[in-house]
């Protein structure tokens, strides 16, 4: 409710509102693509909040942010099978970039603002964010689903389609190169957040 009414009285305005919130554990973000063998599926549990407070700009229905970051362990990032977990993981540069961050840039709430009233109905939007994976970084367009779970939760999801090589990355061959991994990727973003008052 608080969220709700701060963003009601910004509506048409351009003031900036700070807005502690913090990011549930359940929450994981997901990295799978193909292989010339099988599919695999990434995980990974381990997201990491490293801002406690989010600065937001609200202006002609548009969301503009400021601290609203992810980081996570690229070697927190497990595909079930060794062999596929290790290459990735030295596909994506993790000693040398051990963190890929996820940092939302914009969200357009153009006649969806009501998923900040209406409790466990989803609404779809668009944003924008910059991924940084082994130091590159790329801004994304983004399709977005909103859901109030409570008065103070929410839970955001998407998926992003992206190119390994976007990001410098030479996709994995591994077991001497009889595994080949197609280049492009899916990113799938499952977050649950908890605004604090």
């Amino acid at each position: 409710m608080v969220v709700f009414l701060t963003i009601s009285l910004l509506a048409g305005s351009s003031k900036s509102v700070r807005l502690n919130y913090s990011i549930d554990d359940s929450s994981k973000l997901i990295l799978s693509g193909t292989s010339n063998v099988s599919d695999y599926q990434c995980d990974c549990n381990e997201l990491i909040q490293t801002e406690k407070e989010v600065l937001f700009e609200v202006c002609n229905d548009t969301f503009t942010f400021t601290n609203a970051l992810l980081e996570l362990k690229t070697k927190s990032f497990d595909c079930g099978l060794g062999i596929i977990t290790g290459e990735m993981h030295s596909a994506l540069k993790a000693k040398r970039h051990p963190k890929i961050t996820v940092q939302l840039l914009s969200v357009d709430l153009s006649n969806n603002t009501n998923f900040l009233a209406d409790q466990n109905k989803s609404y779809t939007t668009s944003g924008k964010a910059k991924i940084t994976i082994a130091g590159n970084s790329k801004v994304v367009n983004l399709i977005i689903k909103a859901k109030k779970l409570s008065n103070q939760q929410y839970h955001f999801s998407g998926t992003k389609h992206l190119k390994m090589t976007d990001f410098n990355i030479v996709p994995p061959t591994p077991a001497m190169g009889l595994i080949r991994v197609a280049n492009e990727v899916e990113i799938e973003l499952d977050l649950k957040a908890r605004t604090l008052l």
